[in-house]
């Protein structure tokens, strides 16, 4: 009895100190040939989950997708926005073909309005850049004053309108996070129309279409949560406008003024992903 009794002791005391191994992976129905790096554990699927070769399912790749930010490349858009600025008439100059006249500077060589004029644009994204065909309408500005010229009694009433037509591209610096700042530039083509009454006379309207660009840096915000609001972006930027020279002059094109107009300030805008 005593013997039998230090028997199942020492067996006791062996169980518990004897290492114990377990080999837990999924496993399929055929076994690999020969054991492999990982046992016989190596089959098909473990080698996949390993090396991320596998295929994933729709439900796993739509949990993996609500866990990334947004992409939007490859996606086109269209954005609406309201520019709050300043739009000028800078530098006038005279360029009236009266030999008595044409000599003569002008007294006051600008004109400003603070507007907030809007932007309508259609556009693609594209990984890091996108473009956009953008609208952008002006309110009209007034340039009067009596005399015009410098030692003349010549006076002026005028108003120069018209909207403008841009081709833009942005670079995003970030294109996969909530923030994302971009750096922008845009080449188009300017409608100016002129009315101008000079000395009281009847009034001419001269319509031009000149050169006209744009440039400015801002940043984009995404939307995230809710779910339903993942399209949308706001976007905040600040951008200066060159939209080309106006020219105003009477009936009879013997007073002639030439300026610049242009356009700055701070602009936002909402812009849907389709």
């Amino acid at each position: 009895m005593l013997i039998r009794n230090v028997i199942l002791v020492g067996l006791g005391a062996l169980s518990i100190t004897t290492n114990c191994y377990a080999d837990f992976s999924v496993q399929t129905n055929q076994w690999p040939k020969q054991e492999g790096k990982y046992g016989h554990s190596y089959n098909e699927d473990f080698y996949e989950a390993v090396t991320g070769t596998g295929d994933i399912s729709a439900r796993e790749e739509k949990e993996i997708e609500s866990m990334l930010p947004y992409d939007v490349s490859e996606r086109w858009f269209v954005r609406y926005g309201i520019n709050m600025g300043q739009q000028k008439l800078d530098s006038v100059t005279n360029k009236s073909s009266v030999a008595a006249t044409n000599a003569l500077g002008v007294v006051n060589k600008d004109a400003k309005r603070n507007e907030k004029p809007s932007q309508m644009a259609v556009g693609y994204n594209s990984y890091s850049w996108h473009v956009e065909l953008e609208y952008l309408l002006n309110d009209t500005i007034k340039y009067v004053h009596n005399p015009v010229f410098i030692g003349s009694t010549d006076y002026v009433s005028s108003s120069v309108s018209g909207d403008t037509l841009f081709l833009n591209g942005y670079f995003d610096m970030s294109n996969q996070s909530v923030i994302r700042p971009y750096v922008m530039a845009g080449l188009g083509v300017a409608f100016n129309k002129t009315n101008s009454s000079w000395n009281g006379l009847a009034s001419k309207k001269e319509v031009t279409y000149d050169f006209a660009y744009n440039f400015g840096l801002g940043f984009r915000l995404h939307f995230i949560n809710p779910s339903w609001m993942s399209n949308f972006f706001v976007d905040v930027n600040y951008r200066f406008y060159y939209l080309s020279k106006p020219k105003w002059d009477d009936i009879n094109d013997n007073f002639k003024l030439q300026a610049k107009r242009s356009l700055r300030g701070f602009g936002m805008s909402l812009s849907y992903v389709f």
